[in-house]
């Protein structure tokens, strides 16, 4: 029996030691596929780029764009990559998004029923999207000025799942809160807004989260310290950096700087 319990104590100090390393690799490992997907998500919008005349598929660009900050994107940018551009919307899908399964569904079904608003898990840089006409949209001629450190897609969150409530208002709330693809500079909060929704903010990958820049450039964001911070409307490491939105915009936004990573770069190019 003593020998029994002596046994069974060196099996649970094992496990005690192994667990953590185990959820680390599999951290590692979903944060690795994240990555894949952010990749191929650039490789899809460089090819949509390259064959729609320098433009980023935000919008039909013969017509008004179908954007207020109220509703988010009643035509998401996402919707013009499948299937010429992406055949798999399960790239949309980061395998550790805690609604990936809602997520998944969602696309499955918008790859059948085209007028349904399918969710993601990555959002486009709201600069892009909210620019008059969204004509930073057509980077050919109006790119920013370290493409490289300018952030593009990255993970989406809130990371909250609706409870107690029925399937058709859990996905409206989920719709709420990822805003279409959308990524706000802000924490999303506006006083206007007829629906308040979690800042969209995740800390999904350990603490941080996976993003892909103009020129391709996949990193990694701690931010766990930006989401107990104030946001501001300036921050002086942001705005040596060459941030717009600190010298230029003056608009509340989360600091991306300690990463080498901004809203925009430079100087808003005149129409």
């Amino acid at each position: 029996m003593v020998e029994l319990l002596v046994v069974i104590s060196i099996i649970l100090i094992l496990m005690a030691i192994l667990l953590p390393a185990l959820r680390r690799s599999i951290q590692q490992a979903t944060s690795t596929v994240c990555m894949a997907n952010l990749r191929e998500v650039h490789q899809a919008l460089q090819i949509y780029r390259l064959d729609n005349a320098g433009w980023l598929p935000v919008s039909d660009h013969d017509q008004e764009p179908q954007l207020t900050r109220d509703v988010g994107l009643m035509s998401a940018w996402y919707r013009s990559l499948f299937p010429r551009y992406v055949g798999d919307l399960t790239v949309l899908v980061c395998p550790a998004d805690p609604l990936a399964d809602a997520v998944r569904e969602s696309l499955s079904l918008a790859a059948v029923v085209q007028d349904l608003p399918e969710l993601t898990s990555y959002g486009l840089n709201e600069i892009i999207l909210t620019s008059e006409d969204q004509y930073l949209a057509h980077v050919d001629r109006y790119p920013p000025r370290r493409p490289w450190d300018t952030l593009l897609v990255a993970d989406l969150g809130a990371d909250v799942a609706p409870t107690g409530t029925a399937d058709y208002e859990a996905m409206l709330w989920i719709e709420s809160v990822r805003n279409h693809g959308q990524l706000p500079i802000d924490d999303g909060y506006d006083p206007g807004r007829s629906v308040q929704v979690p800042p969209w903010l995740t800390g999904r990958h350990s603490g941080g989260i996976n993003m892909v820049t103009f020129g391709g450039a996949i990193r990694s964001i701690r931010t766990e310290s930006l989401m107990t911070e104030p946001i501001s409307a300036y921050y002086e490491d942001c705005a040596l950096g060459g941030c717009t939105v600190c010298n230029q915009l003056a608009l509340p936004h989360y600091n991306l700087s300690a990463a080498g990573t901004y809203w925009w770069t430079g100087t808003l190019p005149r129409r």
